[in-house]
């Protein structure tokens, strides 16, 4: 793209201005990576509308949601206390946690599944008996069957982008994978990761993808399916929270994110080779801070002195292969901005093109 990247870092002191009844060539969609900790809540505030993409999070951050919430709202008093557009991409409690409470205390214009509606366990939450405590509310199943090449566009954007505002897409990409891919297995299909909602919200020139906890067979997919719209993203909400099953090469390289934000604790380190691999990948890049890796027996990792908080209560003390798992630290230089050590990030991107991020922001 032509438009030039503005990468102005902020640390939030005040409130953002209140929003206008207006939209123009100037006017930005704000979208807030909203950190509960382990798990995904991203809101999508338009001129003129709110888009929440997930409601999950640690227990022991079962207000953070909520009150984030309710001080947007506060501060964007144009607004109704009402959210347009609520999707839960899967039903893994790190994304649907507190659904309930978001549907008790807001007004819900649409609820986006993947259609999963009986399937729970302690793992996953089952969708169809938040239904039916919510009876009055308008449900929609995504499924990829449904989904044509290009994605499909959902009407409510020329609303939220106000009349005569810039031009609004949203577009879903990914839902229910059926009928099964033939070439994937038992395993890869039962997955439920590889179901879940993927997002792209346009606003002008600007193109923001969101795809939950997809993982390699269903980011693959989609892909091949939809290459042309997925060339050239601006932002990037890192698929799975960076683990190595949702951190696909060749998918990357095709988005290649201006921007990207990963939701994670910083106790859940992140992988040397994938913070590398992102350094080189994004465009943009950020004042240097270094940040927690995992390093294992015998490898040339550096392990140099980290806040002990970020290392405090590490989780995982063997990987995949058994390997004894250490806490070691590397310098991230790129446009990758972490909520577990960036707090909540709200990036700025207005229709011209322009990023602007803005760290440890709190609405209240």
């Amino acid at each position: 793209m032509l438009s030039r990247v503005l990468f102005s870092v902020l640390i939030w002191i005040a409130m953002l201005p209140a929003g206008v009844l207006a939209a123009d060539n100037q006017t930005p969609l704000r979208v807030h990576f909203i950190d509960v900790g382990r798990g995904d809540a991203t809101l999508f505030e338009y001129p003129c509308g709110t888009i929440l993409f997930d409601a999950g999070g640690d227990r022991r951050k079962a207000r953070k949601l909520t009150d984030y919430l309710d001080a947007y709202f506060d501060r964007r008093r144009d607004l109704p206390r009402r959210i347009d557009l609520f999707v839960l991409s899967h039903s893994h409690p790190d994304h649907t946690r507190y659904a309930d409470d978001v549907i008790k205390r807001y007004e819900i214009g649409t609820l986006l599944t993947n259609g999963h509606l009986d399937e729970g366990s302690l793992e996953k939450m089952q969708f169809s008996k938040l239904l039916a405590k919510h009876s009055g509310i308008e449900h929609r199943e995504v499924d990829t069957e449904t989904i044509p090449p290009g994605g499909l566009s959902l009407p409510l954007a020329r609303d939220l982008g106000c009349t005569g505002g810039p031009e609004s897409d949203i577009r879903l990409l990914w839902g229910d994978s059926r009928p099964k891919p033939a070439d994937w297995s038992k395993k890869q299909y039962a997955q439920e990761n590889n179901h879940s909602v993927a997002l792209m919200a346009s606003w002008g020139d600007t193109r923001t993808l969101l795809t939950g906890d997809m993982q390699k067979a269903a980011l693959l997919d989609m892909l091949d399916k939809d290459a042309a719209i997925l060339a050239d993203v601006d932002l990037y909400q890192v698929s799975h929270h960076g683990v190595p099953s949702g951190i696909v090469a060749e998918f990357d390289d095709h988005i290649r994110p201006r921007i990207a934000v990963l939701s994670r604790p910083a106790n859940l380190a992140w992988q040397a080779r994938t913070l590398e691999r992102y350094n080189a990948l994004i465009r943009g890049h950020r004042d240097p801070i270094r940040v927690p890796v995992w390093a294992y027996d015998g490898s040339q990792q550096a392990m140099d002195a980290l806040d002990d908080r970020s290392l405090a209560d590490v989780t995982f003390a063997k990987d995949h292969l058994r390997r004894e798992k250490k806490a070691g630290s590397s310098v991230l230089t790129s446009a990758v901005y972490w909520t577990g050590i960036d707090g909540t990030v709200v990036v700025e991107l207005t229709p011209l093109g322009d990023l602007s991020v803005h760290m440890g922001g709190q609405e209240q």
